[in-house]
């Protein structure tokens, strides 16, 4: 798969990603440039030195880091909560049914 049939299948999913691809092409005076328009294309292919393209690049991939690193960790959390829960719920279920393991060396009060 292409890297523009990526982004553009991801773009729609990951509303944040518009707001990199915004904030790049303005911190590097990027015009937007439509498929259909080869000419423009080609330009602006032509504007950039492979150094100035690389820098490009490395920026757009340090803002996708950043994201994946703040959605890992949101994920992390919510993981977590969801083993807590489960967890919270086996006990809860337990006390409920009246069905709690018995646990060795204690005896009913």
């Amino acid at each position: 798969m292409s890297q523009v049939k990526l982004v553009s299948r991801l773009s729609p999913s990951i509303p944040e990603l518009n707001v990199i691809l915004t904030r790049i092409t303005e911190k590097h005076l990027i015009e937007e440039v439509r498929p259909e328009n080869t000419e423009l294309i080609e330009s602006t292919s032509q504007q950039y030195t492979i150094e100035e393209w690389e820098a490009i690049r490395l920026d757009i991939e340090n803002e996708l880091r950043a994201l994946l690193q703040s959605k890992s960790a949101a994920l992390l959390f919510v993981v977590k909560l969801f083993e807590y829960l489960t967890d919270k719920f086996q006990k809860i279920k337990a006390f409920l049914t009246g069905k709690f393991a018995k646990v060795p060396g204690q005896g009913t009060a």
